[in-house]
């Protein structure tokens, strides 16, 4: 079992979920009509990294929930029960987690990456859900494997390789060997492009040790079985079968090394029925600890229209 991290503050609190262990950040605001909002975070993240987006979302609207992912940031994994960390896995999982904080409240939706795509699936499998929501903002979303940057040999190729690393025994020995700390150090210290996808050869020295340190935190507390068989269905997923009768506004980052916005854009067109894209020239970086690093996240005028809601 991956060793959970220990509870931080007063605003941590524990989360069992059809006997699954993990924690939940849930933030009470003192705000005049504070808006609820559920932010579910990316495939290589925690809540702890994404602390400072949390804390932005808090400060700037109101009521934030944001829940550990089975087998992602310290949480028990799916294997633990007898299933397999599948997007429609995790989508049953998001909309109890829904049922049970939200009931008849309307709230906004935050996801990031493949939270996003957990929540796209959540909405189309649980239609009844839709009414409780005002709004998806969707961080460096995505709808299909079309819309990766890769080519369809890289793509075949991450596939089958994250296959045969979510078996129980090569899991094991990746962990062992590859990922401990002395090996991934030295793995983001010298590679060209680790360093180029995280831009921590354009900060820094103690900015870049300290994305270094906090990807190495993520390697050891999240499930590399549990990774390696997420990777292995988005590099042939789609979610663009099922139509959503909810407004979706896109967040784009010109500079994104993974994501091809257009095809994003043209996706989400087709999967919900209004769109909207906020552009954001900034740095982006994949981890988002720090409150000052993750402004770009969320542009001004994104603010605005969130705020909109409030006086409603």
């Amino acid at each position: 079992m991956v060793k959970q991290p220990t509870r931080t503050n007063s605003y941590v609190i524990p989360l069992n979920m059809n006997g699954l262990r993990g924690r939940m950040f849930r933030y009470s605001s003192k705000k005049v009509n504070p808006l609820d909002i559920l932010f579910v975070y990316d495939h290589h993240s925690s809540l702890e990294s994404c602390r400072g987006i949390i804390q932005l979302l808090y400060s700037s609207f109101g009521n934030v929930t944001a829940a550990d992912l089975p087998g992602i940031g310290g949480m028990d994994s799916f294997y633990k029960i007898g299933k397999k960390p599948s997007i429609n896995n995790y989508a049953a999982y998001m909309a109890s987690l829904m049922k049970m904080q939200f009931k008849r409240k309307k709230i906004i939706i935050v996801g990031v990456g493949f939270g996003f795509v957990i929540v796209t699936r959540m909405l189309q499998h649980y239609p009844e859900l839709q009414k409780n929501v005002k709004v998806v903002v969707a961080l460096k979303g995505y709808a299909d494997d079309d819309d990766f940057k890769l080519s369809k040999f890289n793509k075949i190729k991450y596939r089958y390789l994250a296959k045969l690393f979510s078996t129980r025994l090569l899991a094991i020995m990746a962990r062992q060997i590859l990922l401990n700390g002395p090996m991934l150090k030295l793995a983001y210290s010298l590679t060209p492009t680790i360093q180029e996808r995280l831009q921590i050869n354009k900060m820094s020295k103690k900015n870049s040790q300290d994305i270094i340190s906090s990807e190495i935190n993520l390697w050891q507390i999240n499930d590399v079985r549990t990774f390696m068989k997420s990777v292995h269905e988005l590099m042939m997923f789609s979610n663009c079968d099922q139509r959503i009768d909810l407004p979706v506004w896109h967040v784009a980052y010109r500079g994104d090394k993974l994501i091809d916005n257009s095809r994003a854009e043209q996706h989400l067109k087709v999967i919900y029925s209004n769109y909207r894209r906020f552009k954001t020239n900034g740095r982006v970086l994949p981890i988002m600890k720090e409150r000052k690093l993750v402004n770009v996240w969320f542009p001004a005028n994104l603010k605005k229209e969130i705020l909109r809601f409030s006086s409603k």
